[in-house]
């Protein structure tokens, strides 16, 4: 359903743009030495989001190299495209992780961690671009309400944060369950998990860290579109690119298509036509950031797949097989009373 709204958005965009040869005489046009621009500063941003998200790691104790962790990065995203859930390419960057010998219960807890403080950076960033199109007059007093509703979201965000970490918070929610419910082998696994996860909130230090290197990364985003414009001859200040990058990528976040493919292209020109953009010049940057995108993610991908710890598709659907056999034999341990399977995602 999600490919199939993906598609219907993307048809929808050109025939809207009605210029599908402009764009390809765009992209027949492009300037190769900023597209190559672009694709370096795509890989540094998927480095430097490795690289924050294994601060993390070592703030409890676990050791992961940078290349270990940027190869499992990109290759988890890159068959994260192929998955149908929105969490896939997270749940894989998991599993791939807890392969390599790290406590899946650590590496479940930082991946939310991530993904929590994140959604408030992007909120923030968010906020910020409204604040930037209103300051030069591209928006007008109707969007007054999304103010509103962009500092109420930020607010709900990180008392959300705050309250996940909070150890009282958990039990007065745990005794509230029946009892039956907190015998159950679900139940025991999540307390357990809720301890781990807990332990993040202690370091502050990384915390913080990690909210500016995010905010960091999605400055990169924005350097990296901008270079792609200017690759296709689109002419837009980057200040107004600042606006209009971060909530295109907020507003994508909905889970209603494929990878957020049409979502994001669709706001975004909506947005770029605030500016003064053409709709097919701001349809051509979306779609060159999307390949470029791919194309910083895939050496590495293929890097991890041909190493000793690769995931083809056929370990792929061996992992999950057997995944299930140690899930079952769980169960079955469980309601003998002997003990179950490791502690692994």
């Amino acid at each position: 359903m999600k490919i199939a709204v993906s598609i219907a958005l993307l048809v929808a965009i050109l025939w809207y743009a009605d210029a599908i040869d402009d764009v390809a005489a765009l992209f027949r046009g492009a300037a190769w030495d900023l597209l190559a621009a672009a694709f370096v500063v795509m890989t540094l941003d998927r480095l430097l989001m490795s690289y924050k998200w294994i601060l993390l790691l070592k703030a409890r104790g676990l050791e992961l190299s940078l290349y270990r962790g940027f190869t499992i990065y990109c290759a988890a995203m890159m068959w994260g495209m192929f998955l149908p859930a929105t969490l896939g390419a997270d749940a894989l960057r998991g599993y791939l992780t807890s392969r390599a010998g790290l406590d899946g219960y650590e590496v479940a807890a930082s991946i939310i961690v991530e993904r929590m403080i994140g959604f408030v950076a992007a909120l923030v960033f968010g906020l910020i671009g409204m604040s930037i199109m209103s300051a030069a007059g591209a928006v007008d007093e109707r969007f007054d309400p999304v103010w509103w509703l962009g500092g109420a979201a930020i607010a709900c965000a990180t008392c959300a944060v705050l309250v996940s970490f909070s150890e009282r918070v958990f039990h007065g929610a745990w005794r509230l369950l029946p009892r039956r419910a907190k015998d159950s082998r679900i139940a025991a696994r999540f307390r357990d998990f809720h301890e781990v996860y807990r332990g993040y909130g202690a370091e502050r230090a990384a915390l913080a860290t990690f909210f500016l290197l995010t905010l960091l990364e999605q400055t990169l985003a924005i350097v990296a579109t901008w270079l792609l414009a200017l690759a296709l001859g689109v002419e837009v200040a980057p200040w107004f690119l600042a606006a209009a990058v971060p909530l295109s990528m907020l507003i994508a976040r909905l889970p209603i298509a494929f990878d957020g493919i049409g979502v994001y292209e669709g706001i975004f020109v909506l947005l770029m036509g605030l500016g003064g953009i053409a709709p097919v010049e701001a349809l051509s940057v979306a779609l060159a950031g999307r390949v470029v995108q791919i194309l910083a993610w895939a050496p590495w991908w293929l890097l991890y797949s041909v190493g000793a710890e690769g995931l083809s598709a056929g370990r792929l659907r061996h992992a999950v097989a057997g995944r299930y056999a140690q899930w079952s034999v769980g169960r079955s341990a469980d309601s003998g009373g002997r003990e179950g399977p490791p502690r692994t995602l």
